[in-house]
C-alpha cells in the first residue's frame, strides 16, 4: 500500500511548484476557475504561521513527489470555548487515490487539532463525490445541516 511509503507534513516554501500542480487539479476536479491573485493569496496564507489557515501535505518519501494536501481554517465558536476546525480543502492526486493518502493527511489533522485543544473539525462535499465520501463514511459523521451560500460582489 501507497500510505506506508508517505510522509505527511507541513508546507514549506519549496513546495510551491508542486502544490501549484496539485491545486490547479483541485480547482479543475470541482470545475472551478480560481484567480491568479487568489491563487497567490491563498498560497501566501498557506505559508503565513500567524494565519488560521494552514496546510498539510502528503509526500511519497522515495520520490519527493507531492501527492495531496489538506487545507483548514481555524476559528473561535459560539457554541464552544474552544476553537474549531474547518477542513476547506481536501485532495489527493488522482493516481494515488484510493491508497490511503487521504486516510493520512485526516489523521494528521485530527493529530493536531487534538493536541490544539479544538472542539471539532467539520467540513462538506459535493453529494455525488462518492470517492471522498466513502472515507468521510468511514472517519466522521454526517449530521443534518444544510448548506446555504450567499454570493457577495465586491467592486
Amino acid at each position: 500500500m501507497l500510505a506506508e511509503s508517505v510522509l505527511i507534513r507541513a508546507v514549506e516554501p519549496d513546495d510551491r511548484d508542486q502544490w501549484l500542480t496539485l491545486w490547479f487539479a483541485y480547482n479543475e476536479f470541482y470545475e472551478v476557475s480560481v484567480s491568479d491573485e487568489v491563487t497567490e493569496s491563498t498560497w501566501a496564507r498557506l505559508l503565513d504561521r500567524d494565519s488560521p489557515i494552514g496546510c498539510i501535505l502528503a509526500e511519497d518519501e522515495d520520490t519527493g513527489c507531492l501527492l495531496g494536501f489538506i487545507h483548514f481554517v481555524i476559528h473561535p465558536r459560539t457554541w464552544s470555548t474552544h476553537d474549531s476546525c474547518y477542513l476547506e480543502d481536501l485532495y489527493v492526486d488522482g493516481s494515488t487515490r484510493g491508497q490511503g493518502v487521504g486516510r493520512k493527511l485526516c489523521d494528521a489533522l485530527q493529530a493536531y487539532c487534538a493536541d490544539q485543544g479544538f472542539s471539532q473539525i467539520y467540513w462538506h462535499t459535493k453529494e455525488q463525490n462518492a470517492t471522498a465520501r466513502k472515507l468521510y463514511d468511514q472517519i466522521a459523521k454526517k449530521d443534518d445541516f444544510v448548506r446555504y451560500v450567499m454570493p457577495l460582489s465586491f467592486a
